[in-house]
């Protein structure tokens, strides 16, 4: 069976918009920046799209050093370089990561248009973090592992259910393939693309994120209402598998690679 990578996402920013990329460079904690920064509130937990929707109408792109985000006619830009910080205390659930605080004037954006106080913060400098079962695994602020892998197919069989289709943003996926059989990736074990691979570590259990509009923030009741019908096990809704990376020469993949997997015995 063929397999063939069709989109590639980063999010640099934990639960905002991604960008779309053509080409992504790998690193020891997932695609280049994925998660390399998440907003928090007052007391350091972490905020997402669980909290705030409308998290969702923020778009990001790179220039040059920088990460510009935008958010309707606002717009501020981040630089990828750490400037003079402060670390502090953050918590993703139930684990503290300790993170370095940005600006005054990147939380100040920020706060001000969600109209309540809120931070910035990047992962800190040794201060490493790892994906739980896998301690050989480095993450930034993802919820669990380093790369989230969908099949087009499996969107495809989604959307045949659905009065309205949807788009593979509501998954937020790293890696998108298009070939083979809905759900093909859940009988795989090692996934090889150009010249690294990656290891299946577990399925991704979805939560409500999924169910609000990447266009417009609006909360719904799709796709876990009909995805429980048929992807529901113990108790979770599962689409999607998450990877972690074992071996690469360039560290790169790109749009149109091929996939060569090898099934669970």
């Amino acid at each position: 069976m063929m397999y063939e990578i069709s989109e590639l996402y980063v999010y640099p920013i934990k639960s905002l918009g991604g960008i779309a990329l053509n080409e992504a460079k790998l690193s020891e904690c997932g695609i280049e920046y994925d998660r390399y920064w998440m907003l928090i509130d007052d007391n350091g937990r972490f905020i997402t799209q669980r909290d705030i929707p409308k998290l969702a109408l923020f778009k990001l792109k790179y220039l040059n050093d920088s990460l510009i985000v935008e958010y309707e006619n606002h717009q501020i830009a981040i630089p990828t370089s750490l400037r003079k910080s402060v670390n502090v205390v953050s918590y993703i659930w139930k684990e503290d990561v300790i993170a370095s605080r940005e600006s005054v004037e990147i939380n100040n954006w920020f706060s001000q248009i969600l109209e309540k106080q809120v931070y910035l913060v990047r992962k800190a400098d040794n201060y490493p973090r790892y994906v739980k079962k896998h301690k050989d695994s480095g993450i930034n602020f993802p919820d669990s592992d380093q790369y989230l892998l969908t099949g087009q197919s499996s969107l495809d069989y989604l959307n045949s259910k659905l009065e309205n289709q949807l788009n593979i943003n509501r998954f937020r996926p790293n890696i998108v393939f298009k070939g083979g059989e809905f759900h093909a990736e859940d009988s795989w074990k090692i996934v090889a693309i150009g010249d690294s691979k990656f290891e299946i570590t577990k399925a991704c259990a979805r939560c409500k994120l999924t169910t609000i509009n990447q266009e417009s923030g609006e909360l719904g009741k799709e796709p876990l209402k009909t995805l429980s019908k048929y992807r529901r096990s113990g108790g979770e809704v599962y689409f999607g598998q998450y990877l972690k990376l074992i071996s690469s020469q360039d560290l790169t993949i790109k749009i149109g690679d091929k996939l060569i997997v090898e099934e669970r015995k």
